[in-house]
């Protein structure tokens, strides 16, 4: 686990340095946030199973 999240914070590192568009950085923004729910999501699951 701890190295998909370590692969996760590089992915989403290269998104934030990119220099774009506002257009860009609102779909990089929904990427993130998207990504987030689904980690909040999993480890609400992942605890409620223990």
């Amino acid at each position: 686990m701890m190295g998909f999240l370590a692969d996760l914070q590089d992915d989403v590192r290269a998104l934030s340095d990119l220099s774009v568009s506002e257009e860009e950085w609102l779909k990089s923004f929904d990427l993130k946030k998207h990504i987030v729910q689904l980690l909040a999501e999993k480890m609400t699951i992942d605890k409620n199973q223990q």
